[in-house]
């Protein structure tokens, strides 16, 4: 509808002197040609105006003031639904939160093209939702601010068009990574890399891969090298030789997307097939006592970079009897004699062909206790600036003649084995230079005939000082805490980690090697005990034993607010949950809805609420939780009522009191109700029908049955505001619960067609001068009214067509007393209304000639008169 208002601006008490003051307004278009002007009061439908250019002139009579308007009039068919097939939205960026996916515009054609600017072009509003409506769609703008979306993949939809929209979110949770997700590539192999971003989300955890279309990488360490398109539109590199060289390298990949929004690294790593090489820890120990224990150990020798990636494997046939434990073979005491082999091997990702091999002999033990001797160090821990000291290997008495020399079994660190002359041994001198951390193992090794004779000897290098710590690790997206286990002593796969829990008050725990996880307490102060130790075998034996005992005691306090806390809030308000007070807290706090209309739906948790997201008026209860570090649960509650501004009123039936009276109210769709005032109108129906009390309309027991079209005109009361609003609705009033009758509906405009109607009813209703006023009123309308037809609202009825149930009821009406009077104020009223048109008849007809009068007395003289002696003509 379109509406034309005079708006004054003067004080507000004046504004009731012009508010009745009407407009009139004349309409022309000035496109197409040929349209016929159009006039209106006040206002017009909209549908009774034709597309094109128009222009209004409006002025009022009363103040005698007018003015132009120019206006395009458009036809919704000529709009159309448009998306964007994709959208990317990087959710750091905090300065925008409305990212427009939908439109409903102008259809590109003329005459608009030609005549409406690019920036003046018409929208109409579209309805577009997401799919399991965890978005929030306002016009086909997604909103991004308050409670954030959970990163991942959307489909939006149109519910006007079949127009969709794909919208990818992203968090700080992007990674890069390679497809396939390799921790290196062969050069020259024949699967080559591809880079995309993935995206965690942050309850469920599940990655997720994403295109976003204006990535692009390059290659940090080589910036000659370029990307390439593959068959699925991804950026991905050749690893040829020709690009890369032929050796194994490292090279940094970084991509970026958003504008530099987003930018993340990942390490490249390429693997030339004739650079890798794989050592046997031991190899050099071939000759093994059955009274000895041994271990070898397989690892990647060369690229260095590779043994951190890739673990090497022993492969079948195995010797019998040995204990295998991925790269480790454990020769066991007791061995069967004989020549034995181990093959080491790559068993993945293409390096199947790098191998190596170790041969050793088991042998019987020495009965004459021939063998070889060291001297130990006095401990076998040194820092990387200790110098080691110089050991010394001799032969037992009884093995004369045989020569001893030092040799490296593991580790890079520089020695030199030195033949004493003056006695039979040799001595291990160690330079001072460490390049070495970590193990390092030599052998002393002497022949005897064709017997070899060996003893190790074993020294740690480590940098700092050897500590052995207990840290804790917070992961909140998982509400539990990490104790980590932290140790000099390397390489980390040599250690062997225990934890023993020592006392704990109904903590869960569970050991991931050197972590152990701890679960939640229901208590608010945790204590417990943890030990952790630490174990290194190195060659079958026990190398270092450290442990460290730790007590971990928390107590927890913590204090969360309502923002804004407001006994009322409306639906342009927000409310967030904040921690004001606490020592540390691991997660955000989140609402949930414990209380609220039974019409309403809500999330399964908030972590702000918008009162503009589908709220409806009433009462409703929020519970704010938070969890802390020890998975302590706390929480506030807040009771509050949504007030919802009216914008409709409706007329409800409400029998609550009395189950016998109907009682019609104009209840506002607002919240709460607020009615100040309320008028009601019988539109279709009988007066007496219905009475007011107060602001209600209450049915009477004079209505008849049937349909009552009622209107209601209240006005309602919100904030500090005052508006009028009306409504109208059909009523039916049913027939009695009489088993002898039909429900069928009764006339309330019956007709008396013949005066013998009209005594059957003086004889119902046994009143004389009602009688007597409805016989005079039926001669006089027989009499001065020959051509128009005169009727009466409620004592015109015709018997006739009245049933067995509607006679009863006419005759429990009429015999009511208080029906009577009513009736007779209405005939009363009708037959003024009759005589009053009667005269005004007469007074138009104009008279020629004096009206002949009688003069008083004239009936008393005639009585007088001897009739036989009239003439014949008088």
């Amino acid at each position: 509808m379109v509406q034309a208002k005079l708006i004054w601006d003067c004080p507000a008490h004046k504004l009731t002197e012009f508010s009745g003051f009407t407009v009139q307004c004349n309409i022309t278009y000035r496109w197409p040609d040929g349209v016929a002007p159009i006039t209106f009061v006040d206002r017009i439908m909209v549908n009774q105006l034709q597309v094109g250019y128009a222009q209004f002139h409006c002025f009022s009579s009363d103040s005698h003031y007018s003015q132009l308007f120019d206006r395009r009039i458009f036809d919704v068919k000529d709009f159309h639904t448009e998306c964007l097939p994709t959208v990317y939205i990087f959710l750091g960026q905090f300065n925008q939160t409305s990212y427009q996916l939908c439109s409903r515009e102008l259809n590109r054609t003329e005459p608009w093209i030609s005549t409406i600017p690019e920036k003046n072009w018409p929208k109409l509003p579209v309805n577009c939702s997401e799919s399991n409506q965890k978005l929030k769609i306002e016009n086909g703008h997604i909103r991004v601010d308050g409670q954030i979306p959970e990163a991942g993949r959307y489909k939006v939809i149109c519910a006007d068009s079949n127009a969709e929209s794909i919208v990818t979110l992203i968090d700080s949770s992007v990674q890069l990574v390679t497809i396939p997700r390799r921790k290196f590539f062969i050069l020259d192999g024949d699967i080559q890399p591809m880079f995309v971003f993935q995206t965690i989300g942050q309850r469920s955890m599940n990655a997720e891969l994403i295109d976003i279309p204006d990535m692009t990488c390059n290659v940090t360490t080589a910036p000659q090298v370029e990307f390439m398109l593959n068959e699925f539109d991804q950026l991905a590199l050749a690893t040829d030789s020709g690009t890369f060289g032929d050796t194994s390298v490292v090279h940094m990949v970084k991509c970026q997307a958003f504008e530099g929004a987003v930018i993340r690294s990942i390490s490249l790593y390429l693997v030339a097939k004739k650079d890798v090489k794989l050592q046997i820890i031991g190899s050099n120990h071939t000759i093994h006592r059955q009274d000895e224990a041994f271990a070898y150990y397989c690892q990647v020798a060369n690229p260095k970079w590779l043994a951190d990636l890739i673990r090497p494997t022993f492969v079948p046939p195995y010797p019998p009897d040995v204990l295998r434990n991925g790269n480790r073979v454990l020769l066991p005491r007791n061995m069967p004699l004989g020549k034995y082999r181990l093959n080491c091997s790559l068993t993945e990702q293409g390096l199947t062909d790098a191998s190596v091999i170790v041969q050793f002999t088991v042998v019987r033990s020495e009965k004459q206790h021939k063998e070889l001797s060291i001297t130990k160090f006095s401990h076998p821990l040194f820092k990387l600036s200790d110098p080691i000291p110089r050991a010394f290997c001799q032969p037992s008495g009884n093995m004369e003649g045989v020569d001893v020399e030092w040799k490296r079994i593991h580790g890079n660190d520089v020695y030199k084995s030195r033949r004493e002359k003056l006695e039979p041994g040799s001595t291990l001198i160690i330079q001072p230079d460490a390049i070495h951390s970590g193990p390092s193992s030599f052998v002393c090794q002497g022949m005897e005939g064709n017997r070899c004779y060996s003893k190790l000897l074993i020294y740690y290098r480590y940098e700092g000082k050897n500590n052995l710590s207990i840290s804790t690790q917070v992961r909140t997206q998982f509400f539990h805490t990490y104790l980590t286990c932290k140790t000099d002593l390397t390489p980390d796969e040599l250690n062997a980690y225990t934890w023993t829990i020592l006392l704990n008050n109904g903590v869960s725990w569970q050991t991931e090697r050197n972590r152990i996880k701890m679960f939640g307490s229901s208590h608010l102060t945790a204590r417990s005990y943890q030990r952790c130790q630490v174990n290194q075998f190195y060659l079958g034996q026990s190398f270092s034993t450290e442990s460290i005992v730790i007590f971990n005691e928390i107590k927890y306090r913590a204090e969360v607010e309502f923002v804004p806390h407001l006994p009322v809030y409306r639906s342009s308000m927000w409310l967030r949950c904040r921690v004001t007070e606490s020592d540390r807290y691991t997660s955000r706090p989140y609402m949930i809805f414990t209380r609220y209309p039974p019409q309403f739906r809500p999330y399964l948790f908030y972590r702000a609420v918008d009162f503009s997201d589908g709220f409806i008026g009433g009462t409703y209860t929020v519970v704010c939780f938070y969890i802390n570090s020890n998975l302590i649960l706390l929480s506030r509650k807040l009771q509050f009522e949504f007030h919802e501004n009216p914008t409709a009123v409706i007329i409800r039936k409400d029998s609550a009191g009395d189950p016998e009276k109907t009682r019609l109210k104009c209840v506002p769709n607002g919240y709460p109700p607020l009615v100040l005032d309320a008028n009601w109108t019988i539109v279709n129906g009988s007066n007496f029908a219905f009475t007011r009390e107060k602001y209600d309309f209450v049915l009477t027991k004079f209505a008849l049955h049937g349909k009552y079209y009622i209107r209601c005109d209240a006005l309602v009361g919100f904030d500090n505001h005052v508006i009028r609003m009306n409504t109208t609705a059909w009523i039916s009033v049913e027939a009695s619960k009489a088993s002898d009758v039909k429900k069928v509906p009764c006339s309330s405009n019956i007709r008396f067609a013949i005066p013998i109607g009209l005594s059957i009813l003086c004889w119902m209703i046994m009143y004389f001068n009602l009688c007597a006023l409805l016989f005079r009123i039926n001669r006089q309308a027989k009499r001065k009214i020959k051509k128009r037809q005169l009727s009466f609202a409620y004592v015109t009825y015709d018997t006739r067509i009245l049933g067995r149930h509607c006679g009863s009821q006419f005759r429990a009406l009429i015999r009511n007393f208080d029906t009577v009077q009513q009736i007779i104020q209405q005939l009363i009223i009708h037959q003024r209304k009759s005589r009053e048109a009667t005269t005004k008849h007469a007074e138009r007809k104009r008279v020629r000639a004096p009206r002949y009068r009688r003069n008083a007395g004239w009936k008393e003289r005639r009585a007088r008169v001897n009739p036989e002696a009239r003439s014949p003509q008088s």
